[in-house]
């Protein structure tokens, strides 16, 4: 379920700041964590809507949007939020 654009203007972000990685390393990661089986299309659904609602939540609060794979560098992450 996504959550309404009104508790995001609620919270006033500066910024959002979107995680993904590779949906077969999410699965095995929850696996290991849970015990449970998901399949990796599925997380990968999940993760393009994700997106594409932080997309439209920053387009309606202007305000900036990073992505960020878990495998990038770190420094990127940390010089978005320090100018957000």
């Amino acid at each position: 379920e996504k959550v309404p654009l009104d508790t995001f203007r609620g919270i006033a972000p500066h910024a959002v700041l979107v995680l993904h990685d590779d949906p077969e390393l999410i699965c095995k990661r929850l696996h290991d964590r849970d015990g449970r089986t998901y399949k990796s299309a599925e997380l990968e659904f999940f993760q393009k809507q994700e997106l594409l609602h932080a997309q439209y939540v920053c387009e309606k609060l202007n305000i900036p949007l990073l992505t960020y794979e878990s495998n990038q560098r770190r420094k990127e992450v940390i010089e978005f939020i320090q100018r957000a």
